[in-house]
């Protein structure tokens, strides 16, 4: 585990709270940022779970979790410790996200947000208690403190489906209730969880769940349980009770998907603005994003949206004491003192650009897993065939803003490839066609329908997208293997959420470098579901840019081979 890179300003003795002093609003002020690289074993890790500064009764309840509670993997110690000092933090690596590690990780996150609610809490109370003795002794009376936000909720956890909100608000209640509260099998209300039965209900999972056989595992993984990606509920925490589907205003913890909150932003069936359905997010100091690499595919603005309503100056304020509000929140800048977390498998440029969005005063750092010299290669994912199988590498045009790489991809596809991919048939055969944009493949299917309308005796060909019916999917994938289509467009987004397996496949172009690493080797699977007697050769061919596919190629190639691309002269490698 190695960390990319860490922003950090000058140290703060103190760490960050709910209470704001006036000397870290000057620091905040003056956003002085010094770059720094080290590795993550010379940063601040943690051997312990007590080390989070967690209340002992957490840590009691963490024991009674599995894997084994004390025993911390060197990820685990690392981004403890940077959680604790409260960074921003963003986990890409494939530890973080595997079956057994990635619940572990959120664990962790949630004992720390538990652990933040409790001492922001805590405060408040102790205060209210020397406001009240304070109001008895007119002659002793102080100013009140500025301990509170605008609005209660102090935690936002982001996640892509219900099947991971409900193992992670299972997880959150296991830590913040005290064991053997909740009745055996949870079937049953209990006073100190209330609405449990109705969460099962609508969160948990199906009697008759699909066992998606012959799907690769992390597909498996993925969608497993109730896989609805429209979802939002608030929780209220005390001393030992929870409260589940609390009102957002009442609520210390809200858990949604982007989706779920962009619906509710622009309901506005109970008269109220759209504009101020998002003031309960007014006050969030940590923010969890989990399952980054499915919340990637399914509409990365939505999340987006989501993060630029976070610490904005409510527009209506609700039971708030503005004299108890701190002064960070009034002047708008709560967002330098908001924790972020993102947690992926994947690391890609739209991950890295939301990450450095955010202007955390303690600094950010990245953890990201050390690819090997050779990528997929190393880990037997993409086997050489002895039918000629290669993969060749395209170099586009140098490009100098992201839409001029989109643009430079598409004229380079027109002007010299499509024409080979319809008459060149000894060359490509039966060619799958993956293009990881949606926009993009709204392009060049339109292309292609032109080049057929110009040319009726011009090749068939198939497209298929997340969009098509079932019944369209089956016909297009029948008629590709009958040889009735040449060429069948596929988009990566298709891929994710069917895993269907193309046969007929004899060469695959890459329209762009996938997202997801792991689909480019499930797509060159492809070509050894047909005919192993066939002496074609089956080429894979590669559109990249070489500015802006760098971090979706690494894990592909690796870093000796990435190294050797980047330093070819020649267009094809």
């Amino acid at each position: 585990n190695q960390a990319y890179g860490s922003y950090q300003k000058t140290p703060v003795a103190t760490p960050i709270s709910s209470a704001i002093h006036d000397s870290l609003r000057s620091e905040i002020d003056v956003q002085r940022w010094t770059g720094l690289d080290e590795v993550a074993s010379g940063l601040y890790p943690i051997t312990t779970i007590v080390e989070l500064g967690i209340p002992l009764r957490m840590v009691r309840r963490w024991r009674l979790m599995a894997p084994p509670p004390l025993k911390l993997s060197p990820l685990e110690t690392a981004v403890g410790g940077e959680l604790r000092a409260y960074r921003d933090v963003m986990v890409c690596a494939r530890e973080a996200s595997r079956f057994d590690r990635e619940r572990s990780i959120i664990r962790l996150t949630l004992l720390h947000l538990l652990a933040h609610v409790s001492r922001a809490r805590s405060r408040v109370v102790k205060n209210n208690e020397k406001l009240a003795a304070s109001a008895e002794n007119p002659e002793n009376q102080e100013d009140p403190p500025r301990d509170q936000g605008f609005t209660r909720p102090r935690a936002l956890i982001l996640l892509p489906m219900r099947n991971l909100a409900f193992e992670t608000i299972s997880d959150l209640v296991a830590l913040a209730v005290p064991a053997g509260e909740k009745e055996s099998g949870g079937n049953t209300n209990h006073r100190r969880v209330l609405n449990w039965d109705k969460f099962l209900a609508e969160y948990g999972p199906d009697e008759e769940e699909p066992t998606h056989s012959g799907k690769p595992k992390d597909f498996q993984y993925r969608f497993r349980g109730n896989i609805d990606d429209d979802f939002k509920i608030g929780i209220a925490l005390a001393t030992k009770s929870v409260k589940l589907f609390s009102e957002f205003y009442q609520s210390d913890v809200v858990v949604a998907s982007p989706m779920g909150l962009k619906r509710y932003f622009e309901d506005v069936r109970d008269g109220m603005a759209s504009e101020t359905r998002s003031d309960f997010l007014s006050s969030i100091e940590i923010c969890v994003v989990a399952g980054a690499e499915s919340l990637i595919m399914q509409n990365w603005e939505h999340l987006k949206e989501v993060m630029d309503r976070l610490n904005k100056v409510p527009h209506q304020l609700r039971d708030t004491d503005i004299s108890r509000v701190s002064r960070i929140h009034i002047e708008g800048k709560a967002g330098c003192v908001r924790q972020t977390v993102l947690l992926s498998n994947q690391r890609n440029a739209e991950l890295n650009a939301l990450f450095r969005s955010f202007r955390n005063h303690s600094g950010r750092i990245q953890f990201v897993e050390r690819f090997s010299e050779r990528g997929l290669f190393d880990l037997n994912m993409l086997p050489l065939s002895t039918t000629g199988s290669s993969h060749e590498f395209l170099r586009l045009p140098k490009s100098t803003s992201v839409l001029e790489s989109v643009e430079n991809r598409f004229q380079f596809f027109r002007d010299t490839l499509i024409d080979s991919v319809l008459s060149k048939r000894d060359r490509w055969g039966q060619v799958v066609v993956y293009i990881p944009s949606y926009l993009d493949y709204v392009r060049v299917r339109n292309l292609f329908l032109m080049r057929r309308k110009e040319s009726p005796s011009s090749i068939q060909f198939g497209a298929l997208c997340e969009h098509t019916d079932l019944s369209d999917v089956s016909r297009a994938r029948s008629k590709f293997f009958d040889r009735q289509y040449a060429v069948l467009l596929l988009t990566e987004r298709f891929q994710f959420y069917r895993r269907y397996r193309i046969r007929g496949a004899e060469s695959v172009l890459f329209y762009g470098v996938p997202l997801n690493a792991s689909l480019y080797a499930e797509v060159v699977q492809f070509l050894h579901l047909s005919d192993p007697e066939t002496l074609r050769p089956r080429p894979v061919r590669i559109l990249y840019d070489p500015v802006y596919d760098s971090l979706g190629l690494e894990p592909i190639l690796g870093r000796a081979r990435l190294a050797e691309l980047r330093n070819q002269r020649a267009t094809e490698l």
